[in-house]
């Protein structure tokens, strides 16, 4: 049933899956895989390449920075910069664990607030 989403997120440039061209769809989702989908997100709506931050300033706040994954660093550090995701408990981003679901709704209504889509 969600076969026709997933290929059109691939299609889109929003996901690229795990190894062997799999998708997990029963995993779930960690906080740097939700910020990477974001930001994808962000630029294809936006249909724009938006200002990259600056990685090593940006996540030189988080004590368990060097945990975040290479791939998803840039991404993580564009959404930290533009104020859509933040930390865990001050000074934790905690990459690894799992997004919750109020997490995601959050990060998802401060995407639509940068793209202008809904007021603040």
């Amino acid at each position: 049933w969600y076969a026709p989403a997933v290929t059109a997120a691939v299609n889109a440039g929003l996901l690229q899956g795990y190894a062997g061209n799999t998708f997990r769809p029963d995993l779930p989702i960690r906080r740097e895989e939700l910020a990477a989908l974001i930001d994808r997100a962000r630029h294809f709506a936006a249909n724009e390449q938006s200002a990259q931050a600056d990685v090593a300033k940006t996540l030189d706040a988080f004590i368990d920075q060097a945990s975040i994954s290479d791939w998803a660093r840039q991404a993580v550090a564009n959404l930290v910069q533009d104020g859509i995701v933040q930390g865990r408990n001050e000074n934790l981003f905690e990459p690894k664990a799992h997004t919750t679901r109020a997490e995601a709704v959050v990060m998802l209504t401060r995407l639509l607030r940068d793209l202008q889509f809904i007021e603040e």
